[in-house]
């Protein structure tokens, strides 16, 4: 997986691309560890992604954590029909936020 990020005022944007797995979700991780402390709102676009394992799953549920402490949001968008299935299997469609 890689990923690149765009900011627009307090909004923090993760485009992610190819596989979000147990080799890739830890650099996310750490990525996420380390927003700037202004940051409020955090989108990931999921356009490209093509896999997601649990470990993939466990980097949004971290990331959802960040943004709750923060008082902020956190949502998922452009989501491909494979992970969206995903999603909806493990539930995490009724705990994020999709666009």
């Amino acid at each position: 997986m890689s990923f690149k990020n765009r900011r627009e005022d307090n909004t923090l944007i993760y485009y992610l691309y190819d596989r979000l797995d147990a080799d890739t979700a830890p650099a996310l991780e750490e990525e996420l560890e380390s927003l700037p402390g202004d940051i409020k709102t955090l989108i990931f676009d999921l356009e490209d992604l093509t896999y997601i394992s649990s470990s993939g799953l466990r980097a949004f549920l971290t990331a959802q954590k960040i943004m709750n402490g923060r008082e902020g949001s956190m949502s998922l968008r452009n989501i491909a029909d494979n992970i969206a299935l995903v999603l909806k299997a493990t539930g995490f469609n009724m705990v994020m936020q999709i666009e």
